[in-house]
């Protein structure tokens, strides 16, 4: 059997790692044997002929008995010899067992496993035999082998050396290895831009010929000490100039854990580290002028108004009463902003302990309190560094605070709890409250200087009893966003609904009005929306609100209420849930109202 075509160019690329492996070692095979009539043969598994190395004539002689590259010459002697191990033996013609003229000293060749792989072969006259030429041909197979084993080792380590480079690249901070006497042993691209040197003037080179300056003595300390350093604040200092970053350092031990051998510094910028923490936080807007919904004419002015001063710096200070939507205002004029791809962060004034406030918005040194992190932490006001910083409930900041937000206001700078450091801000600033800013600094109870400082460009929130044309707009939106979200389909929203809501005074404004279409939308038992849903404190507290085209008295109402949820055949437990009451109010209303024979239904 001969291969040829497409059949030997798929058999010689299959072995083509062995063969161009094999080639230089039969080469030299064959000088120690040239005009002796030998040749050097190498065949893979099965016994294809792979490569035939020798003198001219011989090969002719082969080629005459078609052993040829492509030939299979394993049926010749398969059977007949052990190729599981080196050989010699003595042949007729070439490769048949007929007669004593011809002799075959061959070897195998295994991989790394341990498979047999192929076999090298030199074979020649029968009175040219001799017991060193089989030792000639193991030597040069275990050399192939030992070759072919390298060059998967090699291949192995050069995987695994990419595979490393690759990680140290993809890590985000800048790394570099020290050994124990600070020498740089690995440095990754990011941190070649930190020194701003090629890489062979760093490699190999003591870290503290590239940090410099009495100024940089600080961090080649913590580089350089026996400690392991997590996240603390240090500056590079490049001349006058310098960058911040946080550092982490984490001991290099041996391979047998006994000795350390070197540190592993990580140094991420501080801006990109305080990017990452807003994003992790949620620090960041996302309502956009498009998502502001009314018509009524003062409402629409007032986005106007929000929108030309979106595109400027100014402080701006929204007024209103709570759930007029002054969060949703400041969000979308940062999002209409040049700072719109930076942090926005929100800071309810309110919300925080008066004693923790301070470090909340400042942040505060490494050191400044028992407990306090190693390294410090990072407020508020610097997460916003280069956007937009968001204080709702600004009248409930403690006074003596306030002085420390007027200053940060004037020198665009902050100063951390137990720190001397004054750190540069670019921050702007939009403030909120539900309350009289000028009674509050009429009764002495918030800065004046504060207020002028933050009244540069005031916006008043219009109430939701000031824009009723917007009541049916807004009741229709949050009834298909809500509905949407819980999985419902509504159909129809009854007209007396918008009556009663046209009628309502709405204290908790918009806010109140999204949460009272959440609470129907959770109870429909339908694909509309009927007065009966609607929450009886909306219902008691409608002034002009008439059933039957009379003023019922609250009982009246409280009954009718009751009667058409018990006409939806809902349970007891839903009524009640419905009606905000207990199970056991809802029976002594249902005795009330004479509906006995209820009663016994349940």
């Amino acid at each position: 059997m001969v291969l040829n075509g497409d059949q030997l160019i798929k058999k010689m690329e299959e072995n083509n790692e062995l063969i161009e492996a094999s080639l230089p070692f039969i080469k030299n095979l064959y000088t120690f044997v040239r005009g002796s009539g030998f040749v050097v043969v190498l065949a893979d598994s099965e016994g294809f002929l792979l490569k035939i190395v020798g003198d001219e004539i011989e090969k002719k002689i082969l080629e005459e008995s078609n052993l040829v590259v492509g030939a299979c010459w394993a049926k010749k002697i398969m059977g007949k010899v052990d190729l599981s191990k080196p050989n010699q033996f003595l042949t007729g013609r070439p490769f048949s067992l007929e007669s004593g003229k011809w002799t075959c000293s061959g070897a195998p060749l295994r991989n790394h496993d341990g498979k047999m792989i192929g076999y090298l072969n030199m074979t020649g006259p029968s009175q040219n035999a001799n017991y060193h030429t089989l030792g000639m041909v193991a030597a040069a197979a275990y050399a192939i082998e030992k070759s072919l084993h390298q060059k998967k080792t090699y291949e192995k380590y050069e995987m695994a050396n990419s595979f490393k480079e690759t990680v140290i690249e993809s890590i985000s901070e800048a790394l570099i290895a020290i050994d124990t006497e600070g020498v740089i042993a690995l440095i990754n691209e990011k941190a070649k831009g930190i020194f701003d040197l090629p890489i062979h003037l760093i490699m190999g080179k003591n870290i503290r010929e590239l940090l410099t300056g009495r100024e940089n003595r600080d961090i080649l300390s913590k580089m350089l000490d026996d400690n392991d350093i997590t996240d603390i604040e240090v500056k590079i200092f490049d001349q006058k100039k310098y960058d911040e970053f946080t550092m982490t350092c984490n001991k290099i031990r041996s391979y047998d854990k006994r000795n350390v051998v070197g540190k592993i510094i990580m140094l991420n910028g501080i801006n990109r580290a305080r990017a990452l923490t807003t994003r992790m936080v949620g620090a960041n807007a996302r309502f956009q002028f498009e998502n502001i919904i009314g018509e009524n004419v003062r409402f629409l002015h007032t986005v106007k108004l929000a929108k030309m001063v979106a595109r400027s710096y100014s402080t701006v200070l929204l007024l209103g009463e709570s759930g007029t939507g002054k969060d949703v205002f400041a969000q979308a004029i940062h999002n209409a902003s040049e700072r719109k791809d930076k942090p926005f962060v929100a800071i309810n004034c309110a919300a925080i302990p008066r004693d923790l406030i301070s470090t909340e918005l400042f942040g505060y040194s490494g050191g400044a309190f028992t407990g306090s992190k190693r390294g410090g932490n990072q407020g508020k006001f610097e997460l916003a560094d280069e956007g937009t910083i968001f204080l709702d409930e600004v009248s409930e900041m403690p006074l003596e605070l306030q002085a420390n937000l007027l200053r940060v206001l004037e020198e665009k700078a902050i100063t951390r709890i137990g720190g001397r450091e004054t750190i540069p801000i670019n921050i702007r600033v939009i403030a909120a409250s539900n309350r009289n800013l000028k009674e509050l600094v009429q009764n002495k109870s918030f800065r004046e200087d504060l207020y002028y400082r933050l009244n540069v460009f005031t916006m008043e929130m219009i109430p939701l009893r000031e824009r009723q044309d917007d009541i049916p707009i807004l009741t229709n939106c949050f009834v298909k966003n809500i509905s949407k979200r819980m999985g419902k389909e509504i159909k129809k929203i009854d007209e007396e609904v918008f009556k009663i809501f046209a009628h309502y005074t709405w204290p908790g404004n918009v806010r109140e009005l999204q949460n009272v279409i959440e609470r129907i939308i959770n109870i429909v038992p339908a694909n509309a929306i009927t007065p009966d849903l609607i929450p009886l404190e909306v219902i008691y507290n409608t002034p002009n609100y008439r059933i039957d085209t009379e003023i019922a008295p609250i009982d009246e109402i409280e009954r009718q209420v009751i009667l058409k949820l018990l006409q939806h055949d809902l349970s007891k437990n839903s009524i009640a849930k419905r009606l905000n009451i207990s199970r056991a109010t809802l029976y002594r209303r249902l005795e009330k109202y004479k509906f006995e024979a209820l009663l016994t239904s349940s």
